[in-house]
């Protein structure tokens, strides 16, 4: 290796996103290289990674997915009012697959039966033909994010202020307070999430940098390229990180923090076997160009090497589609987004991962029930769907459309707080214990 190129790898450390390389490198938490501390979770529930879908676009799959169609055996169901796509507009022709399955807006003008565990729901046909494996374990939480702004998704991922630091001091973001508190249990390198797509937001105050698959890939790539990693690369970068870290703590550290370095730092062999380990299960992200595939096969890599406890990405589902006049943007992007989530659970179930992983939707709003002025959809903070399945997860369809189609109740939880309930409903299907969530977030009730 070129002195030049050892000298870029290493001034990356001290660069921006420097913790998460240089905790990669070393395999000690960030948390330890930042503050000299370690923080334990204490769980109940098998802890589960977690792979959540944000955007600030505002889908309208609050529209389509199960619970968005009426019972037709219930004539004074208020969902008969909601309008989807219609034959009239789209025609009956395929209009997108997934699965290997043809669409058209058929599949969308009625309800289709969709069993989530023993609940019966009706869905647009994508979501009805899910593999069982995926509905088995799914459920859809109606709620509302309380704004109808762009701007408020990283609001709406800080449950607008109900989601706490320890000890209930200051405000974090959902995914940085999940991945804190499930990283010791699962024994990932980083304690704190990565943003692989969707809305930017902060952990312990400092905002998280996007890692895109391309540039992950092209990290631990031993192709020799500028920016690639290769294993002897990084079993030096080892080195020299713990160098650094040993000199400091020689005069200043204390017996836990040198104690830490002893239990948690890496060998330089395991350091070569990371690199080796992401080099491999990054490649397939090089063989595509789509890049919600990228997406998927970067989550389910980090997953694998247990990088981190939460990934975020970005999936479509019809985005923002006021002037989407015939609901072509929303049926096609819905197969699509439909079609991603099939491929994510495809890939977890390939690597042995699905009964360790959960998937959960939360976008910044959803979309009104009704078209306006019979074209598109508008913002609407009256009514999301938060859409989740995995393994800790209680199947079924949780909260209510009322008259004026709007998310209502959950049950005895009134909906002023109901989007608390869906990131505490996130948090105990993940693993966090009870005592932890109520800590850390405020108002609402787990579901499960």
């Amino acid at each position: 290796m070129t002195h030049s190129r050892r000298d870029l790898l290493r001034r990356s450390l001290y660069s921006a996103g420097g913790l998460t390389l240089a905790s990669l490198a070393t395999g000690l938490p960030a948390s330890f290289l930042r503050t000299g501390r370690l923080a334990y979770a204490e769980t109940v529930k098998k802890p589960t990674f977690l792979v959540l879908c944000t955007n600030s676009g505002g889908h309208p799959l609050n529209v389509n997915c199960p619970g968005s169609y009426p019972n037709p055996e219930d004539g004074n169901d208020p969902r008969r009012q909601i309008e989807h796509a219609m034959t009239a507009e789209l025609g009956t022709e395929i209009l997108e697959e997934a699965g290997g399955v043809g669409y058209g807006a058929a599949d969308f003008e009625e309800g289709f039966p969709c069993m989530l565990g023993s609940a019966l729901a009706y869905a647009a046909r994508p979501w009805a033909d899910l593999p069982e494996g995926i509905r088995a374990q799914m459920a859809v939480i109606r709620h509302q994010t309380y704004t109808s702004a762009h701007p408020e998704a990283t609001n709406v991922l800080e449950m607008h202020g109900a989601v706490k630091g320890p000890g209930r001091i200051g405000g974090e973001s959902l995914p940085s307070m999940l991945a804190q508190e499930n990283y010791a249990a699962l024994g990932t390198t980083l304690e704190a999430p990565m943003l692989v797509g969707g809305v930017g937001f902060v952990n312990k105050g400092l905002a998280v940098r996007k890692q895109r698959p391309d540039t992950l890939y092209s990290m631990f790539a031993s192709s020799g390229t500028v920016f690639g990693m290769t294993p002897d690369e990084a079993a030096d970068l080892r080195d020299y990180a713990l160098d650094r870290i040993y000199r400091e703590m020689k005069t200043r550290g204390t017996h836990a923090q040198k104690s830490v370095l002893d239990n948690y730092a890496i060998s330089r062999d395991n350091a070569r076997l990371l690199a080796e380990d992401l080099s491999v299960g990054l490649s397939p992200v090089s063989e595509t160009n789509d890049p919600f595939e990228k997406q998927i096969l970067t989550a389910v890599a980090l997953i694998e090497y247990r990088v981190t406890p939460v990934i975020t990405i970005d999936l479509p589902f019809g985005g923002d589609n006021h002037q989407d006049f015939d609901l072509y943007n929303e049926v096609t992007e819905t197969i699509r987004g439909v079609h991603y989530i099939r491929r994510l659970y495809e890939e977890l179930v390939a690597k042995g991962l699905d009964s360790e992983t959960t998937f959960a939707y939360l976008s910044v709003f959803g979309r009104p029930l009704k078209r306006v002025g019979g074209g598109g959809r508008g913002h609407y903070g009256y009514d999301h769907a938060t859409v989740m399945f995995g393994p800790n997860v209680t199947p079924g369809l949780y909260g209510q459309i009322t008259e004026d189609l709007k998310a209502g109740d959950i049950g005895d939880i009134p909906a002023n707080e109901s989007l608390e309930t869906a990131g505490k409903s996130i948090a105990s299907a993940v693993g966090i214990s009870e005592g932890v969530i109520e800590q850390r977030i405020v108002g609402g009730q787990p579901l499960f």
